[in-house]
């Protein structure tokens, strides 16, 4: 029998959901609301640079491992360190309901 791989669940981020409030002219403003603190084993998978516009944008690919928690999805988002990461995917590790392996996106564009 294969051995379980253990993480270091040593980061500390905010997972955020995204809501929206009439602003009075019409329009909404969006609203990010704290849905919980989530402990992670956090790695930066990849750097790239893009130039766009004539601006340099640095983007960042994360891997987070946390417990698995059903209440965690894709249209939500990850902050940590007052820096937002947009979540872009979530994995069942093993389908055994234990670990959830977090893909996320840091940059620029991804404060709104």
């Amino acid at each position: 029998m294969a051995c379980c791989k253990t993480y270091k669940l040593n980061t500390r981020v905010e997972i955020q959901y995204k809501s929206s409030m009439p602003d009075g002219l019409g329009g909404n403003n969006v609203l990010w609301t704290k849905l919980k603190d989530y402990w992670v084993d956090f790695k930066t998978m990849s750097m790239s640079e893009q130039f766009l516009l004539m601006r340099e944008e640095n983007t960042a690919i994360c891997k987070l491992v946390g417990r698995y928690d059903t209440s965690i999805t894709n249209e939500m988002r990850i902050v940590m360190d007052s820096i937002p990461y947009e979540i872009v995917g979530l994995n069942n590790i093993e389908q055994r309901n234990k670990w959830l392996e977090i893909k996320a996106l840091k940059g620029k564009n991804f404060a709104e």
